[in-house]
This record gives structure tokens, C-alpha cells and sequence, in this order.
């Protein structure tokens, strides 16, 4: 068994006027979060709704298109919009990564997580396509760039 590691990297943004301390995991256990695994929900899909909540969040409503893990129905999440390096909005259409945060058992839309919009998720989305083709063989993703 390979024991975890782990890291923090914290970065300033300003959003709206307020500095924001956005706090991205680091380095993780080699056999954590490996594919769609971890997550509750993967799918492509479109945004129906978002609404400001607070000063950094908002509440999102998701409309599944092709599913990769879990169900397909609607889906409302939260995300923090100060620091998910895109200003989301309702009609984007995107490759979600959901997972469900234990205690409140809410979907949450990780701002460090791999989501992305589906014009810069093809090759994921392709990969995700050929999952289930997948016997023995691994897949070797590229983390995401800080």
C-alpha cells in the first residue's frame, strides 16, 4: 500500500472587489481518485441556471446531457465562482466532475477539481467514452496546471 501524501498551494484572487484565498489540494495518494472513481456523478451537461449566493458562490442548476458515472437526473450544486478560474454562467455547457461532501450529502462542484468546458474536455470526454472498453488497462491523467 502506498501511504498519502498531501499539500496545500493557496492562491489570492480578487473577485468583486473582496480578495479571495482560493486552497487547492496538492499531492494525493497514487491509488485516490483514480478516473471517475471518487466521484458521485460524471457527466456532460449544461448549466440551467446560476445564482449568486453570498459573496463568492453560486448555487447551479445542471442538466445532464451523456452521463459517465451516476444518474442522470437534474442536478443542483454549489461552487465557489471566485475561484474556479471561470466565470460560469447559465447555457455553458461543460464536463462535470461531482462529487458528495460526506457530512451534508450536497453535490459540490470542486473549483480544483477536473471540470471544464466541453470545448477544452474533448480528450477527456473521449477517454471517458472508452471506459468501458477498458479491461486491465490503466488510464494515466494530466493533473491540473497551477
Amino acid at each position: 500500500m502506498v501511504p498519502s501524501l498531501s499539500a496545500v498551494i493557496i492562491e489570492t484572487h480578487d473577485y468583486h472587489g473582496k480578495r479571495v484565498q482560493c486552497v487547492y489540494s496538492g499531492l494525493r495518494g497514487v491509488a485516490q481518485m483514480c478516473g471517475t472513481q471518487g466521484y458521485a456523478r460524471v457527466f456532460t451537461g449544461y448549466v440551467k441556471s446560476a445564482i449568486a449566493v453570498g459573496d463568492t458562490d453560486k448555487l447551479l442548476q445542471l442538466v445532464p446531457d451523456e452521463v459517465f458515472a451516476g444518474d442522470s437526473s437534474e442536478a443542483a450544486v454549489v461552487t465557489n465562482q471566485a475561484c474556479l478560474n471561470s466565470n460560469i454562467q447559465a447555457g455553458d455547457k461543460w464536463l462535470f466532475y461531482l462529487y458528495r461532501d460526506p457530512k451534508s450529502k450536497s453535490l459540490i462542484l470542486s473549483y480544483d477539481g477536473p471540470s471544464q468546458p466541453v470545448a477544452k474536455a474533448k480528450d477527456d470526454i473521449s477517454m471517458l467514452r472508452k471506459r468501458g472498453r477498458l479491461t486491465d488497462m490503466g488510464i494515466i491523467a494530466q493533473g491540473r496546471r497551477i
